[in-house]
C-alpha cells in the first residue's frame, strides 16, 4: 500500500510511474523460498528500465527509481549499473551484515552468529554478497541526485543504514539528501507526514529528471 500511495503522489504531480513484480512475486511462474537480497533481483529492475528505453522511447536520464525497505537493495544495485537520473529510497537496507546482526539481537541471539548465518544464507541462495555491495554505490553515483528517507524511531530497519550511505556519498561529493523523520517508524513517514512527503517526493523527481 505504501508504494501505491507514493505512486498516487507522483501521478498528482504529473509524473508517470511503472509498477512491476519482481521474481517470486505477482505472476512469477517459479517462486523460491528465498530472496537473493538484491544480488539477483536487480536484473529484473534493469529489465524494466531497458523496456522503458527500448519500447517506450524514454531517455535514461528521464527515468528515476523509487523503492522501500528490502527492495532498496536491488534498487541501489540497479541504479549503479544504469544511467537512471535519480533514486529515492525509504527505510533503506544498505548493509546486509548490519541487518543480520540487528535481527539476531532483536530475536535474542548474539551478534557473533552473524558471519555463519550470512555464509549459510549465501550457500542456500547461491550468491556472494561481496560481488555487489550496495554501500559502494554511494561513492559511484556522481552528480545523479539521491534522496534518503528514514524514521529516527525505526525499530525494524536501523536508520544506521541510511546514515552510512549518506556519509559515504558526502565523502565522495555525491548529490545526496537525507531526511531523518522525527518520531517516525518503518516506512511510516508516507502515512504520518503525507503532505510534506508528497511535496518532497514530487519536487525531487520534478527537479532531478530530464
Amino acid at each position: 500500500p505504501e508504494m501505491l500511495l507514493m505512486q498516487a503522489f507522483l501521478a498528482e504531480g504529473g509524473i508517470n510511474s511503472l509498477s512491476f513484480s519482481l521474481r517470486n512475486y505477482g505472476y512469477s511462474d517459479q517462486v523460491s523460498d528465498y530472496i537473493a537480497v538484491g544480488q539477483v533481483e536487480y536484473v529484473d529492475i534493469l529489465g524494466a528500465y531497458d523496456w522503458l528505453i527500448d519500447e517506450q522511447d524514454y531517455e535514461p536520464k528521464s527515468i528515476g527509481i523509487l523503492s522501500i525497505s528490502t527492495y532498496t537493495l536491488a534498487s541501489t544495485l540497479a541504479f549503479d549499473e544504469s544511467e537512471m537520473g535519480a533514486m529515492w529510497l525509504d527505510s533503506a537496507i544498505i548493509d546486509f551484515p548490519l541487518l543480520v546482526g540487528n535481527e539476531l539481537e532483536r530475536l535474542g541471539f548474539p551478534r557473533i552468529l552473524s558471519s555463519p548465518a550470512i555464509t549459510m544464507g549465501e550457500r542456500l541462495v547461491g550468491v556472494n554478497l561481496d560481488d555487489r555491495v550496495p554501500l559502494e554505490v554511494a561513492s559511484r553515483a556522481g552528480d545523479r541526485p539521491m534522496y534518503l528517507v528514514h524514521g529516527d524511531s525505526d525499530a525494524r530497519i536501523s536508520n544506521e543504514h541510511s546514515k552510512m550511505f549518506y556519509d559515504k556519498a558526502v565523502e565522495a561529493d555525491a548529490n545526496v539528501t537525507l531526511w531523518m523523520v522525527e518520531d517516525s517508524g518503518h516506512v511510516d513517514a508516507v502515512w504520518e507526514d503525507s503532505i510534506e512527503y508528497e511535496e518532497r517526493l514530487v519536487n525531487f523527481f520534478t527537479q532531478s529528471l530530464e
